[in-house]
């Protein structure tokens, strides 16, 4: 059955909520009682829709991923693969370097939770995988890439995105490159790939 569009109006707002303090507080801080007073709803409200705090937060990490528009929609958005693999890039690295993922991230690594970091990696890493995997594999289906496996190609890509600006993130540091550089880093990224995936004429 289809929900209502107040319905749906108050999963968003309660996504958004639990998002949020998810962020600032870190998951085992967080009640559904907060996430209910932050989104303007009832706890029943919360509850009628993730039936759990567990889900709740799956829910809402996968959401941070699609509100960046890291989606199968933003990478047929290019003119080309190499275009396409740009705009993905940039809202890849707008994510994975933005505060509240980093946060997200802390939280599980200190947490010691077995069970958060499963949900936080299903939901977010292995999502983003496996959007850019079926992209890749379509366009190697369609004779445009020839790399050997689809789910190793993205792996790499995304991996090679990060690059070190990843790593000072999570430390603390600041981003030491300017926009230029930055876009230049990723480009390269893209450059590599191509180089070795795109059938020779």
């Amino acid at each position: 059955m289809n929900k209502s569009p107040r319905s749906q109006k108050k999963r968003a707002a309660i996504l958004e909520a639990a998002g949020q303090l998810f962020c600032e507080q870190g998951p085992h801080q967080v009640s559904m009682d907060m996430v209910a007073s932050a989104a303007g709803v009832s706890k029943q409200t919360v509850y009628s829709h993730f039936t759990s705090k567990e889900l709740l937060f799956a829910e809402a990490v996968g959401a941070k991923c699609h509100n960046d528009e890291l989606s199968a929609a933003l990478l047929e958005q290019g003119g080309s693969v190499r275009e396409s693999l740009l705009l993905f890039g940039r809202g890849f690295r707008r994510l994975v370097l933005s505060e509240q993922a980093i946060n997200i991230f802390r939280t599980c690594v200190g947490s010691n939770d077995e069970q958060l970091s499963a949900l936080f990696f299903e939901a977010g890493p292995v999502q983003v995988l496996g959007i850019l995997a079926q992209w890749l594999e379509r366009q190697k289906q369609l004779g445009l890439l020839h790399h050997p496996d689809s789910q190793d190609a993205a792996l790499q890509l995304l991996l090679m995105w990060q690059g070190k600006d990843r790593i000072r993130r999570e430390l603390g540091l600041p981003l030491m490159e300017s926009p230029a550089q930055q876009e230049a880093w990723l480009n390269s990224c893209i450059d590599l790939f191509l180089s070795a995936s795109t059938p020779q004429s």
